[in-house]
């Protein structure tokens, strides 16, 4: 297939297609920036600096669920897919609720501000700018996932790529010209993101059919309070990691094994974009309910993220080095189980899909909570008992857990709402990728320190790949992959 005819499909595709395709782009685009700033924070600050920079991400992600409830994602996707004909007026309610949330936690926060800097650790100032990032996330979040609805890409690819883009950028620029160089990086990261989301914020708030509609707002609340033990889990299996590591050892190994995660995590650019374009997809089948079998569109888009996985595994030593530095190389180990992590994780997001849609968040709670709690606890022995590294497995350890709970939940709401759910998931196709990845996870991780003999074995196998091209197309060709 060449260039033109590649243009012309395009050109012929639905509308829903395009969109699709460019939200991907975009999210990809934007979560790159963040990626590749590594190198020059990696660089530029210390080893101690760049490990309370991490924490302080860390604690952002954890603050951010009670802050906002997360009244921009999944929430507002399904109740603007439910409530098209009021779509002005659900997301002037949202934003509105969004808003009162933050202020509230932030005033919360003012009274109880001592205690909470000394619990967690970072300083008073750095407090206050996250909560400043959470009016921007949840502004920018609820324009963002109505344009997706709607199939504008065009203005969102434009905004998404200003706002994800401009502040990494512009932060280190100004760290580069700062003595200060930690407080630099946080100050201009936060207050950027807050100016390019400040006009999306009047938008969603004021128009001629725009008003708050109180029973929209109860509803949102409704639905997203049960799901924060849930997000909070989520943070925690990202998160928590970090911030006992810090505790438990040190900032200098935090920063490492920070490291390690960012460039493990790389991957999520793409399996998180394939994730939301999949979702408004899934929701609208959902809204069908056609009975028809769509296993394929999973099939692809699991297979080629356990390819990118597994590309990012192979190269992870060098990658190190390239990125980071020599100082950072022993992130290699953690990598391969936290990599791992993020196809599992991957495959339970299509799950929890069935959920959201649904409205079904209370069964999400009990299968978070043991998740989280489970993740914490193995954190606490096993970075006692076997150092740092240990964190990677745990977490890879607590996803596969969280994911067989969603499977069992997810399939309990299918036969309630009359769904069948071997319609969207090949559960044969899932365990057998899963299987695959493993066995090769396991022979590259023992290969780290033989580099020749690594590539060597992959150009081996891709060599076999194309000789035999023409069986393999055949065989997804039967197995209904493509």
């Amino acid at each position: 297939m060449n260039i033109h005819m590649i243009i012309s499909k395009y050109k012929n595709a639905s509308i829903t297609f395009k969109a699709s395709v460019w939200y991907t782009i975009s999210n990809i685009l934007q979560k790159l920036s963040a990626f590749l700033i590594i190198p020059f924070l990696t660089r530029m600050l210390s080893t101690d600096d760049y490990g309370i920079y991490t924490v302080f991400l860390s604690w952002l992600d954890i603050f951010e669920i009670f802050a906002t409830m997360r009244m921009y994602s999944n929430g507002y996707m399904a109740g603007v897919v439910k409530n098209e004909s009021d779509q002005e007026e659900y997301t002037c309610s949202i934003q509105f609720l969004s808003i009162a949330t933050t202020s509230f936690a932030l005033m919360s926060f003012y009274i109880f501000s001592a205690q909470i800097c000394s619990m967690v650790q970072v300083k008073l100032q750095y407090m206050y700018l996250m909560f400043l990032s959470y009016y921007a996330t949840a502004s920018i979040g609820i324009w963002s996932a109505k344009q997706r609805v709607n199939n504008r890409y065009k203005a969102m690819t434009i905004v998404t790529l200003c706002y994800g883009i401009l502040a990494p950028m512009c932060s280190i620029i100004a760290a580069a010209a700062s003595t200060n160089k930690l407080n630099a990086t946080i100050y201009i990261r936060v207050i950027v993101q807050f100016l390019v989301a400040l006009p999306f914020m009047f938008q969603n708030l004021f128009g001629t059919r725009k008003k708050i509609v109180w029973r929209y707002c109860k509803e949102a609340i409704k639905y997203n309070f049960p799901l924060i033990p849930y997000y909070l889990s989520m943070v925690l299996l990202n998160s928590s990691d970090r911030i006992m590591i810090q505790r438990l050892v040190g900032e200098s190994e935090a920063a490492i094994y920070g490291v390690a995660y960012s460039l493990s995590t790389a991957t999520f650019v793409f399996s998180g974009a394939l994730n939301l374009s999949l979702q408004p997809w899934m929701f609208k089948e959902l809204k069908k309910n056609t009975n028809e079998n769509r296993t394929t569109t999973f099939n692809i888009g699991l297979g080629f993220i356990s390819i990118l996985n597994m590309l990012l595994i192979i190269t992870a030593p060098e990658l190190i080095l390239i990125i980071a530095s020599a100082k950072y190389y022993e992130a290699i180990w953690a990598m391969p189980p936290i990599i791992a992590s993020i196809l599992i994780m991957f495959i339970y997001q299509q799950f929890l899909n069935i959920h959201f849609y649904f409205g079904k968040n209370k069964a999400i709670f009990i299968a978070s909570i043991i998740a989280a709690g489970g993740n914490v606890v193995m954190n606490i022995f096993c970075i006692n008992w076997f150092g740092y590294i240990a964190a990677g497995y745990t977490t890879l350890l607590s996803y596969c857990m969280i994911a067989i709970l969603y499977y069992f939940t997810m399939k309990r709401i299918c036969k309630e709402n009359q769904v069948d759910y071997k319609n969207y998931f090949s559960m044969k196709f899932i365990f057998g990728d899963c299987f695959v990845f493993a066995v090769l996870t396991i022979i590259v991780s023992m290969l780290y320190p033989y580099p020749v003999i690594r590539y060597g074995l992959v150009s081996a196998g891709l060599s076999i790949c194309f000789i035999k091209r023409k069986k393999i197309i055949l065989l997804c060709k039967k197995s209904g992959l493509i």
